[in-house]
């Protein structure tokens, strides 16, 4: 497939699937169908999508006590797109799109294609048809949902599974392994990092898909991104330019001459937790998020799993962002990938990572398989794989110093 043709959802597999469930035995059920349902019939399948995912997951899904009720009152409000799949009467998989509040108050708008999963007793083993329900989603976004900027997700990527929940690797034969077969789904892989804790702190890998790819591609290509090295812009640009198949060749300026980065505040979007990253942001923009110092988020670090934090476009496009990137990579941050602009659509921001020291011992294993990679993206392969290499070593010599400074002391 040509490189002008990314950005068509090209995937006959899954409209064939689609369209093959009720041969199967299975009934789709799309969106409106489900809020058709209304009163107690949607109550009852808000209740039923809450025990499927606390089964999956043993009860370590991170919402998991609230799910059932979120749930139901989403789809209600329209925030919530619920596809489910059912056989003989009974719930077999559901898959969701979730919108986002924009918490910068910017316009852009997202859609977390999220809460997916299969029953146990039929199991991705056994041969619940679905890789088509959870793809669809794409198409019927592109149809449906043309006042949101962007889909994303965080697929887990574990080399094993624990607990009785499944790899990472059938989710990544999903999104990545579909090129291996000449199928095109507009996709842009986003980065890593250990990000939630199920049976120990999971690694996930990110993409987004643009609504609207042929506008996006557009605003991508005019935007520009400063860094301080030429590791950092490699590592952006890889993930961008094999993720649009040379469509979009981002705008990157290493400027190693950078002034020293300013004092500047970690607008916190998320505090620490023991179920999902921390998470912060840098931006000159007037917030209502809490504003924390460098101190404190450090501090903070030792009451969370892992931590998180985007550079916004308004600093990311100036030499300050390359300023604070290094900054960042000196308090033992690693660059972990970019995230599109809350603020500024088409722009690229970059984001880093790091995990809780005292915490090592907790982080399951990440695998991207070279078969569903290799294909159109062997630089983001190597790309994430050394994002997680990075973060490891960054862990290591910060327990390493901490355990140097006791003895000293």
């Amino acid at each position: 497939m040509s490189a002008a043709e990314w950005g068509c959802f090209d995937d006959p597999d899954t409209f064939e699937g689609v369209d093959r469930y009720p041969e199967l035995g299975y009934e789709l059920s799309m969106p409106d169908a489900v809020r058709n349902l209304g009163g107690a019939a949607l109550h009852r399948l808000a209740q039923e999508c809450g025990t499927l995912l606390q089964t999956v997951y043993k009860g370590t899904y991170p919402l998991s006590a609230k799910d059932a009720d979120a749930l139901h009152a989403g789809i209600i409000a329209g925030e919530t797109n619920l596809f489910t799949l059912a056989r003989d009467g009974e719930l077999s998989g559901m898959a969701a799109l979730v919108n986002q509040d924009n918490r910068l108050g910017g316009e852009i708008t997202f859609t977390e294609l999220g809460r997916a999963v299969a029953r146990p007793s039929d199991g991705y083993r056994a041969g619940v048809p679905m890789r088509p329900m959870l793809k669809y989603r794409l198409p019927w976004s592109q149809e449906n949902l043309t006042g949101q900027d962007y889909l994303y997700s965080m697929t887990r990527s574990a080399a094993e599974g624990r607990g009785g929940s499944p790899s990472g690797r059938g989710i990544q034969s999903v999104w990545w392994g579909a090129s291996k077969h000449g199928s095109q789904i507009p996709m842009v892989t986003t980065g890593a990092s250990w990000a939630y804790k199920l049976h120990g702190i999971e690694p996930f890998t990110g993409f987004v898909s643009p609504v609207d790819p042929e506008q996006w591609v557009g605003a991508a290509s005019q935007h520009t991104l400063f860094t301080p090295t030429e590791a950092d812009r490699n590592a952006v640009s890889t993930l961008l330019t094999e993720g649009t198949r040379g469509r979009v060749k981002p705008h990157v300026v290493v400027d190693r001459q950078a002034p020293a980065a300013y004092d500047f505040a970690y607008n916190e979007m998320h505090g620490p937790s023991d179920a999902m990253a921390a998470k912060y942001v840098v931006t000159d923009r007037r917030t209502p998020l809490p504003a924390r110092s460098e101190e404190e988020v450090a501090a903070h670090l030792g009451e969370a799993i892992s931590q998180k934090l985007v550079i916004e476009a308004d600093v990311a496009s100036t030499p300050r962002g390359a300023a604070i990137m290094r900054k960042l990579h000196e308090q033992g941050w690693t660059l972990a990938g970019w995230w599109p602009s809350e603020i500024e659509y088409g722009a690229v921001c970059p984001e880093f990572a790091r995990v809780n020291p005292k915490r090592i011992e907790e982080l399951v294993e990440p695998a991207h398989h070279p078969s569903y990679f290799d294909h159109n993206l062997p630089g983001t392969r190597r790309v994430l794989d050394n994002v997680y290499a990075k973060m490891l070593g960054a862990a290591i010599t910060a327990r390493e110093n901490v355990k140097s400074t006791i003895i000293i002391d």
